[in-house]
């Protein structure tokens, strides 16, 4: 009777061991999810105010020979 207990719970140990994987599946899945969006904020971010630096160069060269509109 006592061997069949400890037969169950090493049975029971295998099979909740094996279920880390997918935990560690969804963390990293969330770490990714994360460090995608900063990414994308941060390209937004860096995106916009390059636009607004390139605009004020054109404008500042526009008339410089011969450059602009």
């Amino acid at each position: 009777m006592v061997y069949l207990g400890i037969k169950y719970f090493a049975k029971l140990r295998k099979i909740l061991q094996g279920r880390d994987l997918g935990q560690d599946l969804a963390e990293y899945a969330i770490l990714a999810s994360l460090i995608a969006i900063v990414v994308i904020a941060a390209v937004t971010l860096v995106g916009s105010t390059l636009a607004t630096t390139f605009d004020a160069v054109a404008t500042a060269m526009t008339g410089v020979a011969g450059g602009g509109s």
